[in-house]
């Protein structure tokens, strides 16, 4: 198989986390590369729960 897709979740709210972090870590060949949220403590959360990158931008 190739590679995995590295795949970046924007927004980490109820959803983000629940609906789109969670089945993106499961699917075979998806790899949760990082997720983007605003707000500093957000994306410490995010690090914490998954060992991702975080971004506070799209850019």
């Amino acid at each position: 198989m190739a590679d995995k897709v590295n795949v970046a979740v924007v927004g980490y709210g109820l959803a983000g986390n629940y609906f789109h972090s969670y089945p993106i870590s499961i699917a075979e060949g998806l790899n949760l590369y990082g997720v983007m949220a605003r707000r500093a403590e957000v994306r410490d959360q995010a690090e914490a729960e998954w060992g991702v990158k975080t971004f506070a931008a799209l850019d």
